[in-house]
């Protein structure tokens, strides 16, 4: 049996990758500090806008929700595939 991913999955896991080094990481201190800021401020589980931003990148670049089963778009992402 053949269990090497294909070309389509290399691919995407290069682009989450390359998003994460270039996005997420960097995005780590802000994150606590407006988590920690929220925290204090009694608005613990407010939606933060450091997520919002990087949720806006990856969303245009087509790395959001990956598995998103919506009728418009193909499923990026399966069970199979992954």
């Amino acid at each position: 049996m053949d269990f090497e991913y294909s070309a389509k999955t290399k691919e995407l896991q290069k682009r989450v990758s390359d998003f994460m080094d270039a996005h997420i990481y960097p995005a780590e201190a802000e994150y606590s500090a407006e988590l920690a800021a929220n925290t204090a401020a009694g608005k613990r589980w407010t939606a933060l806008k450091t997520i919002e931003k990087v949720k806006e990148k990856a969303k245009a670049q087509g790395l959001w929700n990956l598995s998103c089963r919506s009728t418009a778009l193909p499923p990026r992402v399966t069970q199979v595939r992954a």
